[in-house]
C-alpha cells in the first residue's frame, strides 16, 4: 500500500508562484539539462500536483495515493541552490529557503538524499570533516611564522575545503592577519564541519551537535571576533546554526570584511604592486544570500597596479560557479561546465585574474578554466593579498635614457643667432690678419732681392776696379776709394743678410699664425656649422609643437563651439521645463479644487457609511458566533478523521544524545539563554575566575556557588553580582531577562561617568 504523501508547510509558497517562468533563463543548472522539470517552476508545478491543498486533501477526496517520482528526486538536486531564480522572482517567494525545505522533506520521507549525499553524511559523522581526513590534521595548515595567541583576538575558522584540500587559502589569510598585527589562533583539532554540505542537502540532524562543538569552543578560547575565508562557511555560522542551537558568542566576519576594515583602519601594510588586469566572481553564499558586495571590491580597488574590471554578471545577478548545493559532488560535470562559463565571461572583459572569496568557487573554477582551455589565472582574494602585503620587493633598474635635447624658446634661439654672427665676424677679423700678414711678407721679400742685386752690383764694380788697379798706379787712390766703398757695401751686405735672416724668421712667424689662425677658423666653422644644425632642428621641433599646438587650439574651439551649443540646448530646455512646471503647477491647483468638493461628498457618503456599518456590525456578531459553532465542528470532524496537523511534530528536532553531549547544566542552559538575548559571555573570567562574567557591562553571575569575598570584591570594583539557586533555573529566560537589564543599567551609567570626566 502506498504511503500517503504529507507535504511541508509550504502552500503559501506554491500559491505564490504565477508560472511567469522569469527562473528558467536565470537557472544555471536548466542549462546543462534542459527539462522543464529540473527549473524552478517545473519544481513548484510537481509539489501542487502532489498535493493542491497542501495536506493531502484532495488526494484522500478522490480516492488517489500521490507518490513521489525518483526523477522528481532527481530534479530537486539538480540545483546548485545559487539563488539567481530568488532574485529575479516577482513574487517575490523565497526559494532558496523553499528549496532546502523540500529537500529536508525528501530526506524525512526516506526518497533522498543522493548517494554521494549520505557518504558525506556518513563521513562528517565519523570525523567531523566532509572529506573522512583525521581530525589531528585539521589545522595542518596552519604557517609555521605566525605565532598562535594564547588569548586571541579572532579565530580563524578554515572549514573542511580549507582544512584539507585547498589548505593555501587560509594559511595565506592567517599571514596576512599577523601582518597587520592581529592576535589570531584557530579552533585546531577540535574545528569541525559548519553542517553547510549537509544543510543545503536537507540533512539536518546532525547540525545541533556541530554547532554545540563550535559555538562551545570558540567561546572557550575568548575571542572577540570569528573569520571565515569559505563563504559556505560564513553563511552557516552567522546566519543558521542559531535556529538549531544559538548563535556564536563572537562578531562573525568574512574574511574580506575584515580585511577592508585593516585597510581603513590603515593597518595593513601594502607594500607591493600586482601589475594584472583582475575582474571579480561573487559567491553565491556571501553575495547573494548574504549581500557582502562591496567589500571584496574594495580590496582589490585598494590595490596597486590592479586595473579592475566587471563582469556582465555581476552583485546580485552573478553567474554562479556550479560548486554549490551539493551539485559539484553529485554532478561534477555540469559543474564544471558552468565554471567553463564563467571563465568565459571573464575572458570577454580581457582580464587576466578571476578573483573569488570562496576555497570551493576557487577550486571548481580552475576546473572550468582547464576545461575552456583558458590562461586566466584564478586566484582566492588573500592569495593576491599575500604578495602586497609581504617584504617590498625593488623593481629591477632601466638603462639610463639619452635625454632628449630640451626646447629652445625664440628668446634663447635670438641668443643663438647672435652669438653665430659674433663668430662670423671674428673669422673675417681673423681672415683680414692672415692677409694683412701676407703683404707685409711680400714687403719684405722685396727688399731682400733688392739688396742681392746691390751686392751683386758691388762685386763686379771691384771686379772691375782690380782688374785695372795692376795697370795703373793712378787708379790706387781711386781703388783705396773703392775699398772703403766695398767695406761700406759690405756692411750694408751684412746688414741686408741681418735683414733677410730676420724677415725670414717674421715670415716663418707670420705663416705659423696664419696657420694657427687657419686652424682657429677652420674649427670655428665646424663649431658654428653645428651649431647651425642643432639651432635647424630645434627650430624644426619648435615648428612642430607649433603645429601642433595650432591643431589642439583648433580642437578645443571646436569641442568650445560644441559646448556653447550644448548649453543652448540646455537653457531652452530649462525654459520647457519652467513652461512644464507652471502648467503643472496650474493643474494641481484645480486638482485640489477638484479634491475638496469630492472631500465634502465623502463626508456625506462616510456618514452613511457609519449608519451601514452600525447595521454591519450587528449582523457580523451574529455571523461571528455562527462561525465558531462551525469551526468547532470542523475541528471534531478533523479529529476523528485523523487529519488533524500536529504543529510540535514539524518543529521537533532529532538529537541523540548519547553522540552529542549537551551541557544540560544550570550554568550551560542560563548561558544558551543569555545568548538568545545578544549577551556575550565569558566563562572562568580574570583572576577571580568568574564562572559566568559579562564583561563590558560587568556582570557576574554565580550559580550554586557561595564566594562572599570574590563577590565583595567584584563590588568594590563596580560590578554587579548575581547569585542564582540551580533549582530556580528551568529554561534561563526569566534570569537571562534579568541580567540583560542589569548590563544595559551598567552601560548607561558607564556613559554617563564618561561625560561627567570630559
Amino acid at each position: 500500500m502506498a504511503k500517503t504523501i504529507r507535504l511541508p508547510r509550504i502552500t503559501r509558497e506554491l500559491v505564490q508562484c504565477q508560472m511567469c517562468g522569469y527562473c528558467i533563463d536565470v537557472c544555471e543548472a536548466h542549462r546543462q539539462t534542459p527539462w522543464e522539470s529540473v527549473t524552478p517552476r517545473g519544481k513548484i508545478y510537481y509539489l501542487n500536483q502532489l498535493d493542491k491543498a497542501g495536506f493531502g486533501l484532495v488526494d484522500k477526496i478522490i480516492g488517489r495515493k500521490a507518490t513521489i517520482s525518483p526523477d522528481f528526486v532527481d530534479a530537486m538536486y539538480k540545483c546548485t541552490g545559487c539563488g539567481n531564480c530568488e532574485e529575479v522572482c516577482h513574487a517575490k517567494i523565497e526559494l532558496v529557503k523553499l528549496w532546502e525545505i523540500v529537500r529536508a522533506w525528501l530526506v524525512q520521507e526516506g526518497v533522498a538524499p543522493l548517494p554521494v549525499h549520505k557518504g558525506i553524511a556518513k563521513k562528517i559523522a565519523t570525523t567531523g570533516n566532509s572529506f573522512g581526513e583525521p581530525a589531528s590534521k585539521r589545522d595542518a595548515w596552519w604557517p609555521a611564522d605566525v605565532e598562535r595567541a594564547e588569548v586571541p583576538e579572532a579565530i580563524l575558522y578554515a572549514g573542511c575545503t580549507g582544512s584539507y584540500r585547498m589548505q593555501h587559502i587560509p594559511a595565506a589569510g592567517a599571514t596576512i592577519l599577523a601582518r597587520a598585527g592581529v592576535k589570531i589562533n584557530c579552533l585546531g583539532s577540535e574545528e569541525v564541519c559548519c553542517s553547510s554540505p549537509l544543510l543545503r542537502v536537507g540533512i539536518k540532524d546532525q547540525t545541533m551537535g556541530l554547532a554545540i562543538k563550535t559555538v562551545t569552543k570558540a567561546d572557550g578560547i575568548g575571542a572577540n571576533d570569528m573569520i571565515m575565508t569559505c563563504s559556505g562557511c560564513y553563511k552557516t555560522i552567522s546566519s543558521n546554526i542559531g535556529d538549531y542551537y544559538s548563535k556564536a558568542g563572537q562578531n562573525v566576519y568574512h574574511f574580506t570584511q575584515y580585511v577592508d576594515k585593516l585597510i581603513k583602519e590603515k593597518k595593513l601594510p601594502m607594500n607591493n604592486e600586482f601589475n594584472a588586469r583582475v575582474t571579480y566572481h561573487d559567491p553565491c553564499h556571501l553575495g547573494r544570500h548574504s549581500k557582502v558586495y562591496e567589500e571584496p571590491r574594495n580590496v582589490l580597488k585598494k590595490i596597486k597596479g590592479i586595473d579592475f574590471v566587471e563582469m556582465e554578471k555581476n552583485r546580485d545577478h552573478s553567474r554562479c560557479c556550479g560548486a554549490g548545493g551539493g551539485y559539484k559532488s553529485a554532478f561534477n560535470d555540469f559543474a564544471v561546465n558552468i565554471a567553463a562559463e564563467r571563465i568565459k565571461d571573464a575572458e570577454d572583459v580581457g582580464a587576466d585574474v578571476i578573483a573569488t572569496a570562496c576555497p570551493f568557487c576557487v577550486l571548481n573554477l580552475k576546473a572550468g578554466a582547464k576545461k575552456a582551455g583558458s590562461k586566466i589565472k584564478v586566484m582566492d582574494i588573500s592569495e593576491i593579498l599575500l604578495q602586497v602585503t609581504g617584504p617590498k620587493v625593488e623593481a629591477p633598474k632601466e638603462e639610463a635614457k639619452v635625454e632628449a635635447a630640451p626646447a629652445v624658446d625664440a628668446e634663447e634661439l635670438a641668443k643663438i643667432k647672435t652669438e653665430l654672427e659674433a663668430a662670423k665676424a671674428a673669422a673675417d677679423a681673423a681672415q683680414k690678419e692672415l692677409a694683412d700678414a701676407k703683404a707685409v711678407a711680400e714687403a719684405a721679400k722685396a727688399e731682400l732681392e733688392a739688396a742681392k742685386a746691390a751686392a751683386d752690383a758691388a762685386q763686379k764694380e771691384l771686379a772691375d776696379v782690380k782688374a785695372d788697379a795692376a795697370d795703373a798706379e793712378a787708379a790706387k787712390a781711386e781703388v783705396e776709394d773703392l775699398n772703403s766703398k766695398f767695406k761700406q757695401a759690405e756692411e750694408i751686405l751684412a746688414e741686408a743678410d741681418a735683414a733677410i735672416e730676420q724677415a725670414e724668421k717674421d715670415v716663418e712667424a707670420a705663416k705659423a699664425d696664419a696657420a694657427a689662425c687657419k686652424a682657429k677658423a677652420e674649427q670655428f666653422y665646424k663649431d658654428v656649422e653645428a651649431l647651425c644644425a642643432e639651432a635647424d632642428d630645434v627650430i624644426a621641433a619648435k615648428d612642430k609643437e607649433l603645429a601642433d599646438k595650432d591643431v589642439a587650439i583648433a580642437e578645443k574651439d571646436k569641442a568650445i563651439a560644441a559646448k556653447d551649443k550644448e548649453l543652448a540646448d540646455k537653457d531652452v530646455a530649462i525654459a520647457e521645463k519652467d513652461k512644464a512646471i507652471a502648467d503643472a503647477k496650474a493643474d494641481a491647483d484645480q486638482f485640489y479644487k477638484d479634491v475638496e468638493a469630492l472631500c465634502a461628498e465623502a463626508d456625506d457618503v462616510i456618514a452613511k457609511i457609519e449608519a451601514d456599518l452600525a447595521a454591519a456590525k450587528a449582523e457580523a456578531e451574529t455571523a461571528k458566533a455562527a462561525a465558531i459553532a462551525a469551526e468547532a465542528a470542523v475541528a471534531a470532524a478533523a479529529l476523528e478523521a485523523d487529519e488533524f496537523y500536529n504543529e510540535e511534530e514539524d518543529l521537533a528536532i532529532d538529537f541523540d544524545s548519547e553522540e552529542f553531549q549537551w551541557d544540560l547544566t544550570p550554568e550551560g542552559v542560563l548561558r544558551r539563554a543569555a545568548w538568545n538575548k545578544k549577551l556575550r559571555c565569558r566563562r572562568n573570567y580574570g583572576e577571580l575566575q568568574i564562572p559566568v562574567a559579562f564583561v563590558k557591562g560587568k556582570v557576574a553571575v554565580y550559580v550554586d556557588v557561595d564566594a562572599p569575598e570574590a563577590k565583595a570584591k567584584l563590588e568594590s570594583q563596580g560590578w554587579i553580582v548575581f547569585s542564582y539557586n540551580g533549582l530556580d533555573i528551568t529554561d534561563g529566560a526569566k534570569q537571562a531577562v534579568e541580567i540583560r537589564d542589569a548590563v544595559k543599567a551598567q552601560l548607561r551609567k558607564m556613559k554617563k561617568g564618561k561625560k561627567k570626566k570630559k
